[in-house]
């Protein structure tokens, strides 16, 4: 029997650096949120990800919540409620600011794991990485397209004045061929 829990316990140790190197490998802050006290415990990444000193203990969830850009705090908190509340997983894009006021985009995930004895979340765990990279081509993709369609606009409104004004040549010279027939 010692020698299996040896093995397991060397099985689970190697389970949890595969899953650490494929967090790293990713990018990916690891969050576990303890709901009642409202300690968030983090890997070193996610202390990087809301550029906040590295804390060798659990940070209270405010210290997180105060660098979210105050345009998505509340929807971020909301779905932090409804995640806990109705034990549904947490799925949100959201943006921090650092202390030198720069702005990242965030990806969250996470889902309630730890039930209380009356089937309540006690705790929320998850991931964060970065979309900023993604987050700017969306916009830049969103700036070309309204550049495009004004110029689009531009082009067809040019176009349409060109069509009345060959209309108008068209009904002068009609006019005055038939003047000639008759005259």
């Amino acid at each position: 029997i010692l020698g299996k829990g040896k093995t397991g316990s060397r099985s689970l140790n190697e389970t949890e650096a595969r899953l650490q190197l494929a967090y790293g490998a990713a990018g990916m802050g690891t969050w576990d949120w303890d709901v009642t006290s409202g300690n968030l415990y983090w890997n070193d990444r996610q202390f990087e990800l809301f550029d906040l000193p590295k804390s060798p203990g659990p940070i209270h969830i405010e210290s997180a919540i105060a660098r979210i850009h105050p345009d998505d705090r509340e929807r971020v908190i909301t779905a932090n409620a409804i995640s806990v509340g109705d034990n549904q997983p947490f799925r949100e894009e959201f943006r921090v600011i650092s202390e030198n006021g720069d702005v990242r985009w965030l990806s969250g995930r996470g889902n309630t794991l730890n039930h209380d004895e009356d089937g309540r979340p006690k705790s929320l765990t998850g991931v964060n990485y970065d979309i900023t990279e993604r987050k700017n081509l969306e916009l830049h993709l969103v700036q070309s397209n309204l550049i495009l369609e004004a110029r689009v606009a531009e082009r067809t409104r040019d176009l349409e004045q060109e069509m009345r004004e060959r209309q108008k040549t068209q009904e002068a010279l009609s006019h005055s061929q038939r003047i000639e027939l008759i005259g």
